[in-house]
Order: C-alpha cells, then structure tokens, then sequence
C-alpha cells in the first residue's frame, strides 16, 4: 500500500489542493462502497474481503495508504475498445445497471459527507 501513495503522489505533482483531497476521498469512497453500501447494492457486485484505509494528515499535499481485497471476475468479462465502442445490446445493459444503482443511492445520507448534511464521516 505505501508504493500506491508514493506512485500516485507523483502523478499529482503540481496539481491543486482540491485535486488531492478528491484523489483521497476517492479511495475512501471506494472502500466505504465495498465495505458498507455493497450488501445493500440493487445490482451484482464483486465479493469484498478485506479493506483499509489510512488516510493522510494532509489530504491536501498526500495520498493515503489505501487497500481492498475483492473477488476476482475471471478472465471471461466482456471488455470493450473506446475506439470501436461496444455494441448497442451491451450499452444498453450498463445503463439500465448504471440507473438502478444511482436509483438505490439517490439522496443517502450514508453517502454524503457531514459536513453536505449527510452522516458519511469517512469523507470530509
């Protein structure tokens, strides 16, 4: 996990202070998604094992050290080039999937940060 932060921190060299903090929120997100949100989640999703998020005294100037341990999908999932796009059937798929997850998470609490009026604090 420490190489992760270190790596990442590089290709935020010169950005701005929010982009930091939006680059650790991410992380945090993510795990709180698959940690918390996941068994309530209206569509399939991978199989969480493991998570851990130590997040950074200055998410403004650091990345964290982040981890998650999930299922692996195998090697059969239907991947898609940008350039040629998927085909219409597929398109259609993900967003009717896309729809019913944003539907379950519309206006949660649980997910918005405190500070925005919700009772997520594992994001500021």
């Amino acid at each position: 996990m420490q190489r992760l932060g270190k790596r990442s921190g590089y290709h935020l060299a010169g950005q701005s202070p929010m982009m930091w903090e939006w680059f650790n929120d991410f992380y945090v997100c993510e795990a709180y998604f698959y940690s918390e949100f996941r068994a309530a989640c209206p569509v399939p999703t991978c199989e969480f094992y493991w998570g851990e998020v130590e997040y950074p005294e200055d998410p403004a100037t650091t990345v964290g050290n982040y981890g998650l341990l999930i299922e692996y999908l195998g090697d059969d999932l239907k991947i898609y080039d940008m350039m040629e796009g998927a085909p219409t059937d597929a398109v259609q798929d993900a967003l009717q999937t896309v729809a019913k997850l944003h539907a379950a998470a519309w206006n949660d609490e649980s997910l918005l940060p405190i500070k925005d009026g919700g009772t997520n604090f594992y994001i500021n």
